[in-house]
């Protein structure tokens, strides 16, 4: 037996399941709120859409997974999933997911699903340049996406130089785009840097004049 579908039976715990050669595993529309996924040699796809889940925690020494669906859960962070380092697209469409203090070992992720999470701060996002195989975002109606619009492609392109993206939230990644990121992030380094050196001119010359100011009250 390589796939078994347990979709819709109520189900409240992911436990490890003893099939040896199991490949795709679909346990859609329960309500599981905790795994003790512990591990399993040949899994390669895994889908819990719509269940309780909050966290990644469980999720452990999956070697050959490469696919992990887990929409519509109640996960609030990436934290928790280990040694599942086959692991190359990981959906996380309608969670709670916000910021990302602690980012896990997934050194063959390719594409992440963010889409319609309450992701609001584009910063947060800088720590998935540790995903050096990402090619592939998706942050379609999360309250960053409905305020940056159409310039959230370039802004993720500056945040994330470096990572060789094909699309993002479903729009191909052109050369023309990555071009014009890399110009506007060289554009806004030299304005920077010009700025910090104006600073620091005029506190130097603000300083020179109390100097003088000093010295000049003291001859009086």
């Amino acid at each position: 037996m390589t796939k078994v579908d347990l979709s819709g039976n109520k189900l409240t715990k992911l436990r490890t399941i003893l099939c040896t050669k199991l490949r795709q595993l679909v346990l859609d529309n329960n309500l599981i709120s905790i795994c003790e996924m512990g591990s399993h040699a040949t899994l390669q796809t895994l889908s819990a859409n719509k269940n309780q889940l909050t966290s990644l925690a469980g999720f452990t020494n999956l070697s050959c997974l490469e696919v992990l669906n887990l929409a519509e859960n109640k996960i609030t962070t990436l934290e928790g999933i280990r040694c599942c380092n086959s692991l190359k697209k990981l959906n996380l469409q309608a969670n709670l997911i916000v910021s990302f203090d602690t980012m896990p070992d997934l050194p063959a992720l390719e594409e992440i699903n963010f889409a319609n999470c309450p992701i609001a701060k584009i910063g947060d996002l800088a720590k998935l340049i540790c995903y050096t195989n990402l090619n592939n975002i998706n942050l379609t109606e999360t309250p960053l996406a409905e305020e940056m619009g159409e310039s959230l492609k370039k802004e993720l392109l500056i945040l994330l130089d470096g990572l060789k993206f094909k699309t993002i939230n479903g729009e191909e990644v052109t050369d023309e785009d990555i071009t014009d990121a890399k110009q506007e992030k060289a554009d806004r380094l030299k304005a920077a840097e010009e700025a910090r050196i104006a600073a620091e001119e005029e506190a130097k010359a603000a300083a020179e004049e109390a100097a003088k100011a000093a010295a000049e009250g003291k001859d009086e």
